[in-house]
């Protein structure tokens, strides 16, 4: 604690400016739903109240999405679900996560910022992990900042080589 590790990703996003798009998420040591601090990011850059209708959820990222975009609407519904709390089976989740940030990648570069990774729950590390595996062709950039603890959590997402990058 206290190294400057959110003063960092903080200091990256001011500089990048409107250079990227941000999704900054922030893990809570209280704890809570397993995707509760993705789903927070994304209904920040989408905009999205509380209480906002399903239609208008969907809405709102099918029109962040290409026309085109491969499978728009099961992205837009699998993320929806994500944003009311009620997440599809981790596969599928995994799925329309990756989809909806390779999707703003092809507007603009993404860069997915997950603070206080060493406090989220299991499910979301190994989403973090499929989203590095698997988006190599995008403009994504998974940027996470943790606590030492995370290295007994999660080695593979601590040691250089592999996901990781120096």
């Amino acid at each position: 604690p206290g190294l400057g590790k959110s003063r960092l990703i903080s200091e990256l996003v001011r500089r990048l400016g409107d250079g990227a798009t941000i999704v900054s998420a922030h893990c809570d040591a209280t704890g809570g739903a397993t995707f509760a601090p993705l789903a927070e990011a994304l209904r920040g850059l989408l905009r999205l109240d509380d209480g906002v209708s399903t239609a208008a959820v969907r809405a709102a990222i099918a029109s962040r999405m290409a026309d085109d975009a491969p499978e728009r609407t099961r992205v837009a519904a699998g993320v929806a679900a994500l944003l009311a709390g009620m997440p599809a089976a981790p596969e599928e989740t995994f799925f329309v996560v990756r989809r909806f940030l390779v999707a703003l990648a092809a507007v603009q570069p993404v860069v997915l910022a997950i603070d206080d990774l060493q406090w989220a729950e299991p499910l979301l590390l190994d989403l973090v992990e499929h989203l590095v595996q698997w988006s190599t062709d995008a403009p994504l950039l998974v940027l996470v900042a943790a606590r030492p603890e995370l290295r007994d959590a999660r080695s593979s997402l601590t040691i250089p080589g592999g996901l990781v990058s120096d």
